[in-house]
């Protein structure tokens, strides 16, 4: 994957901006202000609310407490990934490189991506449409500066 996007509205993204940290949601903060973006953990992002991310954690506990000494990747996720990249190869890489994950215990639904450049630190944009709505999310997974231009 080289980005994700979350449709938010169905028009038209004309102009992209920084999706800000505020207070509440900045994993870091420097000496000027917020760092903007997400750190990356096990090369995966995911697109959910907060409702569903905890819902999340809390499957993640119960089934470490169920299966210790187990990876909740190997041993769980890796078989919807191969599902996933069975159902759509030409989209991702073998092993797959996305799904959406219904949680057992909640019904609720998630999206999980494997991150371009795997662990590390991405920003994400807000697109705002033609009438200055905000119509998706995008998260770019890899750095146009490791690529030679023509």
């Amino acid at each position: 994957m080289c980005t994700a996007r979350l449709k938010i509205k169905n028009t038209k993204a004309v102009k992209y901006v920084c999706a800000e940290s505020t207070e509440d949601s900045a994993v870091a903060k420097c000496s000027d202000g917020y760092i903007s973006g997400f750190p990356v953990e096990a090369g995966m992002v995911s697109f959910c609310d907060a409702v569903v991310a905890e819902e999340y954690r809390e499957f993640l506990n119960k089934w470490y407490s169920e299966n210790e000494r187990k990876n909740h990747y190997d041993d769980y996720f890796a078989k919807f990934f191969a599902e996933s990249y069975n159902s759509l190869p030409a989209y991702q890489r073998e092993g797959g490189d996305f799904i959406e994950w219904t949680n057992p215990d909640s019904n609720h639904k998630m999206v999980m991506i494997a991150s371009g450049l795997g662990d590390g630190f991405y920003q994400s944009f807000w697109g705002y449409d033609a009438q200055g709505d905000i119509c998706e999310l995008i998260i770019p997974m890899v750095n146009p500066s490791l690529f030679e231009t023509v």
